[in-house]
């Protein structure tokens, strides 16, 4: 894996404003997909921040709506990373970044159910049988 002071600053132009250097990115992001129950999949970046950067996905949202950019091209959900996987010729491996969403997904999903306020809690609670 390569450390952001491995990888040259790269160009991404969105309406011709350099997205990396204007969200104090590191590197390149990276964009995968998803599973999602409803829609099948939806967005998921990869973002390598500058040190003592800051970035939300409420930024993200607000800067891509400044440009234009319509709203079923946004990700999701951000991911902060120290390090991308990186192939032996320098390309992002977007299949281990699917992988590692889809693990810390299903984590996310065992845990809500295993809340006191998740779905087989509040069946227990109410009395409801679940099938």
């Amino acid at each position: 894996m390569a450390t952001p002071s491995q990888i040259r600053l790269p160009v991404v132009l969105l309406g011709g404003v350099n997205l990396v250097r204007t969200l104090g990115l590191a590197g390149i992001p990276a964009v995968v997909a998803m599973p999602d129950p409803v829609l099948g999949e939806r967005a998921c970046a990869y973002l390598m921040l500058r040190d003592g950067s800051e970035f939300t996905l409420a930024a993200m949202r607000e800067f891509l709506a400044g440009r234009g950019v319509a709203r079923f091209k946004w990700p999701e959900r951000i991911e902060i990373v120290t390090m991308l996987p990186l192939t032996n010729v320098g390309k992002i491996k977007k299949t281990e970044l699917r992988r590692d969403i889809e693990q810390k997904l299903a984590r996310e999903q065992t845990l809500a159910a295993d809340s006191p306020t998740g779905p087989a809690a509040l069946a227990n609670k109410y009395g409801i049988e679940r099938t």
